[in-house]
């Protein structure tokens, strides 16, 4: 009996300092998070896992285009398919007035903008569930995700300018003076589609409809934007609220660049810009905000 007091005696202590958290110089503990959760945008840890960016995009391109009989030339297909369509309903059989421009040039500059518009929203949105398998394996930054997911249709839009200049010059259509500009309204159609993109990324997660639900706006979005028929059909009254529609100055934009068109007007613009600002700034906030669940949830 005095032998087993002893040895309890004895394992109390021993019992109490293992659940003791050791307290020694070289014991660190490191809590891996990101502060200011709302208000914090991760600017330098961005460039701290650009090497990761880097194998992101990467890797995306490689999936997008192995394996792919046609590879980078559905950057010009996908829009020149729907121009043709076009071309034959609203060209040929409703003969849709477009000044001076002929209705197969005036379709494909706003098919360029909203195609890549319309391809980076829909990769984006769906770009964590997509990647949901990096998610519980390493930490970094979640916006690299989405940040990646968007170079490949810049890269397809990039390419397919070119070819729709070569479409030009065979129509015999000059290119407009303002043609400088053009990069402008590539950046403005990026920013666009990534603000949204952001939100419906975020939402995506929690909310599996986003999936089903983008592709239908997207195609509405479309129909409400000046792309197959010119702005001047739209009745007056409705002019001002129709200007409202951010897409709306970008598309215009994209036309008088490259066509010499009339300029979008300073609403169209202002919408486009103020549209821009909110969605991007508050896209990246409320991303940040939801990623803390992304791991847990998908």
């Amino acid at each position: 009996m005095d032998t087993l007091d002893s040895q309890n005696r004895t394992s109390e202590p021993m019992h109490k300092s293992a659940i003791q958290p050791n307290t020694t110089q070289n014991d660190f503990s490191y809590i891996i998070g990101q502060p200011h959760r709302f208000t914090h945008i991760p600017v330098k840890q961005i460039w701290q896992y650009r090497e990761l960016l880097v194998y992101l995009v990467r890797r995306d391109l490689r999936v997008r285009y192995t394996q792919s009989v046609i590879g980078v030339g559905w950057a010009v297909i996908k829009p020149l398919l729907m121009m043709l369509m076009f071309a034959l309903v609203f060209g040929m059989i409703i003969q849709v007035p477009t000044g001076p421009v002929p209705y197969q040039i005036f379709v494909y500059a706003g098919l360029l903008a909203w195609t890549a518009f319309s391809t980076i929203v829909t990769i984006v949105s769906g770009s964590i569930i997509y990647s949901s398998t990096l998610l519980n394996k390493i930490y970094f930054p979640r916006l690299l995700i989405p940040l990646s997911a968007s170079v490949s249709p810049v890269i397809d839009f990039l390419i397919s300018i070119p070819i729709f200049i070569v479409f030009m010059i065979v129509s015999d259509v000059p290119l407009s003076p303002q043609f400088i500009l053009l990069p402008v309204f590539v950046v403005l159609v990026y920013l666009l589609a990534l603000g949204l993109g952001l939100w419906l990324a975020a939402l995506h997660v929690r909310y599996h409809d986003i999936g089903q639900l983008v592709p239908i706006l997207m195609q509405l979005w479309m129909y409400a934007s000046p792309i197959i028929y010119p702005i001047d059909i739209v009745p007056a009254h409705w002019l001002t609220i129709y200007s409202l529609n951010p897409s709306v100055g970008i598309i215009r934009g994209f036309q008088w660049v490259l066509l010499d068109t009339p300029p979008p007007t300073e609403l169209m613009m202002a919408s486009t810009i103020v549209w821009i600002l909110l969605l991007v700034t508050t896209g990246l906030f409320f991303f940040q905000y939801s990623e803390r669940s992304f791991a847990d949830i998908v």
